[in-house]
């Protein structure tokens, strides 16, 4: 069972380890802008579940894809296994923003 959890941590976080530290905030501003490829392209590399502070509090992709409304983006990232239960410093999960905002499809 260790073995089994240390080759899947081990697999899940490959791809991101040679990650460029500006990568998510490149991400989250690829997400802003709506613009899809470009965040399939990042999503090779990057990890859905980094944090930056491109403007005035940390942010996550999908934090910020569901900030602004982004039903398709939401969901390419939890496809993309981006933890869904990561809150905010005002502890607000991706449920409780769009829910704040009235994105009633990315409610349910």
């Amino acid at each position: 069972m260790k073995y089994l959890l240390c080759l899947l941590l081990t697999i899940t976080f490959i791809p991101y380890a040679n990650a460029q530290p500006n990568a998510c905030e490149e991400l989250v501003i690829s997400i802003q802008a709506n613009r899809i490829d470009q965040i399939s392209d990042l999503l090779k590399s990057t990890s859905p579940n980094c944090s930056c502070r491109c403007e005035e509090d940390p942010r996550t992709p999908l934090a910020t894809a569901v900030y602004y409304g982004q039903l398709d983006l939401v969901k390419l990232l939890i496809r993309n296994v981006a933890i869904v239960s990561y809150r905010d410093k005002r502890d607000a999960s991706a449920l409780i923003i769009a829910a704040e905002r009235g994105y009633h499809a990315i409610v349910k």
